[in-house]
């Protein structure tokens, strides 16, 4: 897996004016996505981002690998925004420096070419190219990926720990979400969580 942000924002405020406004200038240099996925916060729900058309995917609080792209880029800003005063300048350079897996720079797999930074590098570098086979990539990606098996309603379960909470909680299945999250009831109430935060359990209610 690899991290391919371009544009990084560091807010001061999580109210909704601040985050729809972050929004709306990546929107303005890359266009307007179909989809974002989030972690269920209000910000994404607002009339502003509904009038844009964009779907909003949302994925269970405290599961992280369920956007771990994100996750990722996030703790990548953070450890180069530490080691350097230039915050942007050293966003440019990572982004447009050749991933070691695949060859190319995340901004390369955006745009088709290579952006100039101010590390040295030959003029070829930066002459247009095509870029790797996308559906390729993902293939090879997938084959790390495997499929648990359906829960039926009121299934008894035991949920994972989160960071809140150190042991396993018993709950039973309420119902279906989506593809992989399900509504979970437990003696503390409903939450949403990932398949994979979900282990099937023998425990039965009184």
């Amino acid at each position: 897996m690899y991290s391919a942000f371009i544009q990084v924002f560091k807010l001061n405020s999580l109210r909704s004016i601040a985050v729809i406004y972050a929004l709306k200038q990546i929107f303005c240099v890359h266009g307007i996505p179909c989809k974002i996925t989030t972690y269920c916060g209000s910000q994404f729900t607002s009339a502003d981002v509904e009038e844009y058309g964009i779907q909003n995917r949302t994925v269970s609080p405290h599961h992280q690998s369920a956007n771990a792209k994100a996750e990722l880029s996030v703790q990548i800003v953070k450890k180069l925004w530490s080691m350097c005063e230039d915050k942007y300048l050293v966003i440019i350079d990572y982004i447009t420096t050749p991933l070691e897996n695949i060859k190319a720079s995340p901004a390369q797999l955006l745009m088709g070419r290579r952006p100039r930074n101010l590390l040295l590098a030959v003029k070829e570098l930066y002459e247009r190219k095509t870029i790797i086979n996308k559906e390729k990539f993902c293939k090879q990606c997938d084959r790390k990926a495997w499929t648990l098996e359906p829960l039926e309603n009121h299934t008894p379960v035991r949920l994972q720990p989160t960071s809140r909470s150190k042991v396993c909680t018993p709950a039973r299945i309420k119902g279906k979400l989506g593809s992989r999250p399900y509504a979970v009831t437990s003696e503390d109430g409903t939450f949403r969580r990932n398949r994979r935060q979900i282990i099937r359990s023998t425990w039965q209610a009184n």
